[in-house]
């Protein structure tokens, strides 16, 4: 039950300021309330539905997906507004439709689907009134992720919007290419004329692009498009878009994406798209198969975490789990009606090719297997997991040892160029270790720790000297993968390179203890000067830019200063490049990494300028702040370090203050035991 205050809130807001008390009162009887934190998701996209919320205090916002995943903003929230509704009522898809997150410290009136039915059911009017608002909601969020959508895309100026009824063409076989397509609403059906038979090829959704094939090679259409349902498009004329593709970056982008696409035996068509999540980039893999069903699997370039979903799919029945103590890596596999519908997997797992396939080939899971899942992290008897098929390096796209081979053979050298050529290791990676062995790669140097300095209590910062090899060239705030052995295991772990470039024969790594962590703990507690490390090459896009002069603002919390140091290390050795502004949080002054260094290097050179928050004194970094720094540096990037609750607080922040995303860079590493949150 809520207060009086909270309902007498209810009764001011529209449509429920019409109910009868009788209807009112139990309403609010049914009610509960929850408190959030700034940056908390409350509702996630594509997440079932089973409860409505009220602001009461504080503010949110509504978050929804570009074409290429990044978010866009689509309405914020005070209080007196609500949200979660649209999944509840009858006639909608019982899933959210967009992401809320809270922007303040709030509170939450909270109703269930059971109670808002029986309100609608009693009262007709209140139900046509709350349709209405939904309606209103949509058409809303609607304009403006489209109008976002169109201008990252650089066509705002540029396209016309055309709307089609269920069963209605865009354009049919044999037609003249003038115009190519950006679905915003709804979805369309891609068929074609084969042998005096109607065939239908694939389904098209919101955020995906057509038409574009038969302009850029001059040809008739060889499909046709046809609206399932009601249909809303941007349409670029063709001589547009011939002009300016080749000035358009993202058109390139898209363009290169969608020739990426291919017929596989027996798995249909295959997709392949590349994007960004949370700004790291991924590669997009949507298998439309024969039997109909279409799968969508995300991998997060040069790291080694993947997920997979069944479109569609039932609600789980189970989900089992695997979390490997000694590497960190995590498992995780959702089965309904004895199928595998979804698959999650953060760290190097090589069986995990195959058991994709067992996705894709919806095969039927046991008790028996499950339990061995949860176990040992396999399905098969034998602990090594599934068998690899004779033949079959990647069983994703069907990539044969005697493919890569040949490819290899014909000049390809790097696993990047293989991919080019076989498509092997694009899809889930698994294979990666298997092509690199192939190539005969070195992907590891032999590494040993030659000094360890203490910064506080529970940090310490780590020299690692290269054995028979020079210290790289790296870009500030790239990181290195550092393997150890560890009770007969080789486990690794990314970190952020603390020294500057060109600082000497060893790289610095900055650690802080974390007590569920295994090579931290390794690190601290066990690691020896002369036990042999393996580390990888620099790597990340998470770096300065590379033109200067550049404006950079690190915004950054706790062990998160590492980047942010190493960036200061940089420009205190050439100013010339440009300038920088880091504002760092921590509990306690006592917790602060480094500061003292910072506070010289701001001191002497005035490119660079420190702002240590001690928030349990001065409080949290707020929305005011960030918006009078993003209006100060009006063409800086941010740079973000730190727990994923500042993360997305301060994310929220920065795009309120309407700063491009392309100018926001994230920085993520998974401690040791957690199960990374992909979807941020």
């Amino acid at each position: 039950m809520i207060s009086d205050d909270d309902l007498e809130l209810l009764r001011s807001i529209a449509p429920f300021d019409r109910l009868a008390s009788d209807l009112l009162t139990g309403l609010a009887a049914s009610a509960s309330e929850i408190k959030v934190v700034p940056g908390q998701a409350v509702v996630r996209e594509g997440e079932k539905g089973d409860r409505m919320y009220i602001v009461a205090a504080g503010s949110a916002q509504v978050l929804g997906k570009s074409f290429d995943g990044s978010e866009v903003v689509l309405a914020r929230l005070e209080a007196g507004r609500y949200f979660g509704e649209q999944a509840l009522l009858p006639g909608g898809q019982a899933r959210r439709n967009a992401t809320v997150r809270a922007l303040t410290h709030g509170r939450l009136l909270v109703i269930g689907r059971e109670a808002l039915l029986a309100v609608v059911e009693a009262d007709g009017e209140f139900a046509l009134s709350m349709g209405a608002t939904v309606k209103r909601h949509q058409d809303l969020r609607g304009s403006r992720l489209r109008e976002g959508v169109l201008r990252k895309l650089g066509v705002a100026e540029s396209h016309r919007i055309e709307n089609f009824s269920a069963g209605e063409y865009v354009f049919r076989q044999g037609d003249v290419a003038d115009r190519m397509y950006l679905i915003l609403q709804g979805s369309a059906r891609v068929s074609c004329t084969q042998d005096g038979a109607q065939v239908d090829l694939t389904e098209l959704l919101p955020g995906q692009f057509f038409g574009e094939l038969a302009i850029l090679e001059d040809q008739p259409r060889t499909a046709s498009v046809c609206a399932n349902g009601e249909l809303e498009l941007a349409s670029l004329e063709a001589s547009w878009f011939r002009a300016n593709l080749a000035g358009n970056p993202q058109l390139q982008s898209i363009m290169q994406s969608l020739d990426s696409m291919y017929m596989l035996p027996r798995r249909g068509l295959l997709t392949l798209q590349s994007g960004q999540l949370a700004t790291h980039p991924s590669l997009t893999a949507i298998h439309d198969l024969p039997d109909g069903r279409r799968v969508i699997s995300t991998r997060l370039v040069g790291m080694p975490t993947f997920t997979s979903r069944v479109v569609g799919a039932p609600e789980p029945e189970i989900s089992a789990r695997f979390e490997d103590p000694d590497s960190g890596a995590v498992r995780e596999v959702h089965v309904a009606d004895g199928v595998m519908v979804e698959l999650e997997s953060s760290g190097e797992w090589r069986e995990l090719g195959e058991v994709f396939e067992m996705l894709l080939d919806a095969a039927s899971l046991d008790d028996a297997q499950i339990d061995r899942f949860e176990r040992h992290g396999s399905f098969d008897e034998q602990r090594g997991g599934p068998r690899r098929r004779t033949g079959v390096a990647c069983s994703c796209a069907g990539a044969s040892f005697e493919d890569i081979e040949q490819a290899i053979a014909s000049g390809c050298h790097t696993a990047e160029q293989v991919a080019s050529r076989t498509r092997a290791t694009l899809v889930c990676g698994g294979c990666l270790p298997t092509v690199k062995d192939m190539l005969g790669q070195a992907s590891w140097t032999p590494a040993r720790c030659v000094s360890v300095e203490p910064l506080t209590e529970q940090v310490r910062a780590f020299r690692i000297k290269p054995v028979d090899s020079e210290v790289e060239t790296f870009r500030p705030g790239q990181h290195l993968v550092v393997q150890a052995r560890i009770e007969d295991q080789w486990v690794q772990r990314p970190y952020t390179i603390s020294s500057a470039p060109g600082g000497g024969d060893a790289y610095e790594i900055t650690v802080k203890l974390e007590p569920q962590g295994v090579f931290s703990r390794w690190l601290f507690e066990r690691n020896a000067g002369d036990a042999l490390l393996r580390i990888s090459s620099p790597g990340g896009s998470f770096h300065l830019p590379l033109e200067a002069p550049f404006d950079a603002v690190c915004l950054v919390g706790g062990i998160g200063v590492t980047p942010a140091l190493a960036m200061a290390r940089r420009l205190a050795a050439a100013p010339e490049l440009g300038r920088l502004h880091i504002d760092y949080s921590v509990s306690k002054a006592g917790q602060a990494i480094a500061v003292d260094e910072l506070r010289q290097i701001a001191a002497r050179h005035p490119n660079v300028a420190l702002n240590l928050r001690v928030t349990g004194e001065q409080g949290r970094i707020g929305s005011d702040e960030v918006d009078r720094l993003a209006r100060s540096r009006p063409t800086a990037s941010f740079y973000l370090c730190g727990s994923d609750a500042y993360m997305d607080a301060v994310a929220g922040f920065i795009a309120d203050a309407g700063v491009e995303p392309g100018r926001v860079h994230r920085e993520r590493f998974t401690v040791a035991g957690k199960r990374p949150d992909v979807a941020a």
